[in-house]
């Protein structure tokens, strides 16, 4: 099945990572979680060009079993994404991932086994591969239960 049917969980860092703590660990997965996602319009955005400021905090875990085991994260940081008035119906996970490919450039995507129409086999994706990522709780993109139609745990600030 291809990765536009499957769910984006995170993504591990195949490079050493430094914690903030000082401890250094291979292979540390990093999600979004179920942070919220804040959408505000930028302070360059005129009205004939609209762009929107789009960031949430990410987690960075020991490792993937410890989020699933609902571990402490061992990090927290925040990321962030311009997107136009056009991507805004996109699903806003899928730009936060592609701006976390850009700080970790050595990544392995990792998805949901159980999304997609017939269930998704093989947990992660390759190197460098890029996927939809996941598009929220209880929404999916544009027809989602938050404002406007994104994701429940998406809030649009003026």
């Amino acid at each position: 099945m291809g990765d536009r049917y499957r769910k984006q969980m995170g993504i591990l860092n195949l490079d050493n990572y430094v914690a903030s703590n000082g401890v250094q660990k291979t292979g540390v997965y990093i999600s979004f979680a179920s942070e919220t996602i804040y959408v505000r319009q930028a302070y360059n955005s005129t009205a004939a060009n609209p762009v929107y400021t789009v960031n949430a905090n990410y987690r960075i875990f020991w490792d993937q079993q410890s989020r699933e085991s609902n571990l402490t994260f061992i990090d927290l940081k925040s990321v962030n994404a311009c997107v136009s008035q056009t991507m805004l119906a996109e699903n806003m996970y899928a730009c936060l991932y592609a701006e976390l490919k850009k700080i970790y450039p050595n990544y392995q995507d990792v998805y949901d086994d159980d999304f997609g129409p017939t269930g998704a086999s093989g947990a992660t994706g390759s190197t460098g591969a890029t996927g939809d990522g996941p598009t929220g709780s209880t929404g999916d993109g544009p027809t989602g239960d938050g404002p406007t139609g994104a994701p429940e745990n998406t809030v649009i600030l003026p």
